[in-house]
């Protein structure tokens, strides 16, 4: 017999997989700038900020590669 909580997981799963898969089909139809996980990101922390959803997917600001490897910590000193 299948259990509720596996049957609510897997309900669960599908809604995450098909959120996931709208957000690319937007992302890629609306042409933003950024990639889709700067997208995802945005998204995510969306709700904290004061600034309109609109005007954070369509900033240009993204920060160079050398700038975001900055913070990264090295687990090797080679």
């Amino acid at each position: 017999m299948i259990s509720v909580r596996f049957i609510l997981s897997q309900i669960l799963d599908l809604i995450h997989y098909e959120t996931y898969l709208l957000v690319a089909i937007l992302h890629k139809e609306l042409k933003l700038p950024g990639s889709l996980h700067r997208t995802l990101q945005i998204l995510s922390v969306h709700p904290f900020e004061k600034i309109a959803l609109h005007e954070l997917l369509m900033k240009n600001e993204i920060k160079n590669s050398d700038e975001a490897d900055c913070n990264k910590l090295e687990l090797f000193y080679l």
